[in-house]
């Protein structure tokens, strides 16, 4: 039996930050604090200075967002720097 090679779509491949800023268009800094919150899928620690991500979990968030746009505007939970409004 032959079986096709597995697609893109087929495996799970991790991203790194570059890549969930890319696909998000947020930047490190919300990204940081939306897993802090618990309101954005958590990395995965790969080596001591490399982390990465899920890209099934970033398009899941990204569909949740789409399905539910009041989600974006409920962030008063998320902590803000000093001097900030």
């Amino acid at each position: 039996m032959v079986t096709a090679p597995p697609t893109p779509d087929d495996v799970d491949i991790i991203i790194d930050a570059k890549e969930v800023e890319r696909l998000t268009s947020l930047d490190r800094g919300t990204i940081r604090k939306l897993v802090l919150a618990g309101d954005f899928p958590k990395h995965i620690q790969l080596t001591p200075m490399r982390k990465g991500w899920r890209r099934s979990l970033v398009l899941e968030w990204i569909t949740g967002r789409e399905s539910n746009p009041l989600a974006a505007y409920d962030l008063s939970h998320v902590r803000r720097r000093k001097g900030r409004r």
